[in-house]
């Protein structure tokens, strides 16, 4: 129970990567604060499956490109919790666009989502963490931000985007003793990549894996546990890859 008496807040906790990064900081000891976008059914879901394992959990829904939204739903968890001691960031929109004919609108929405919210929710729980001289933030980053991903040039300069955020709070927060370092996950087994792709077929993608498999969102889950933990206190400002083996820093 090594994160009993803190709270994480988990972004995009409704399902896959987020739900598993919940469940996993609920099964040791933490409260959870799930947020969900708007799928609140699901977020309530996970909320449900987090008290499951013994602790509290609360459920927010907001919008995390947007400041205020980001400035209630927070306010709402250290209402209810006096505290939020991890954040981790996983909210990710990834349309796939024609690189040419991509909007100014759609191009400001993806990076709204996947760069403006991890600043602004970071941005709204460091003067607790400072305060307390205690905390953990993980960025949920990707590999289009090492690669380049064809269709996706928004996605994959808001992830790349998020490197240089975590290395920034790395460095400025590391005297309050708060850790940021940013996860980088390969092709992930979850709920909605077949709808991003339909028919796509994870065994045969797994052909091209040098593990012979795609990785599941409890593996991501266990490395961010590992980097939130409090007896972990030399890692910062860091990229982990877990892809197995697909692509390289």
């Amino acid at each position: 129970m090594k994160f009993q008496g803190k709270t994480a807040l988990v972004t995009g906790a409704s399902r896959n990567i987020g739900r598993a990064l919940a469940l996993a900081f609920a099964a040791e000891g933490a409260n959870v604060v799930v947020h969900g976008y708007k799928d609140k059914a699901a977020a309530e879901e996970t909320a449900r499956m987090v008290e499951g394992k013994g602790v509290k959990a609360l459920t927010v829904i907001g919008d995390v490109g947007d400041r205020e939204e980001v400035g209630r739903f927070v306010g709402e968890a250290i209402s209810v919790f006096g505290a939020v001691d991890i954040l981790v960031s996983n909210v990710g929109y990834r349309p796939k666009e024609d690189t040419l004919t991509i909007s100014a609108e759609s191009w400001r929405r993806v990076l709204a989502s996947n760069l403006d919210g991890p600043f602004f929710v970071a941005q709204a729980v460091l003067p607790g963490m400072i305060e307390r001289h205690w905390g953990r933030i993980v960025n949920i980053s990707g590999g289009g931000a090492f690669n380049g991903v064809v269709g996706e040039p928004h996605v994959a300069a808001a992830k790349a985007g998020l490197l240089g955020l975590t290395r920034t709070l790395a460095k400025e927060f590391a005297k309050d003793n708060i850790l940021s370092n940013t996860v980088v996950p390969g092709t992930i087994q979850t709920e909605d990549s077949n709808y991003r792709t339909p028919g796509r077929d994870y065994p045969q993608i797994a052909v091209g894996q040098p593990l012979g498999r795609v990785t599941q969102p409890e593996e991501v889950a266990d490395l961010c546990l590992y980097l939130c933990d409090p007896a972990q206190q030399s890692i910062n400002g860091q990229a982990f890859h877990i892809n197995g083996g697909t692509l390289f820093s």
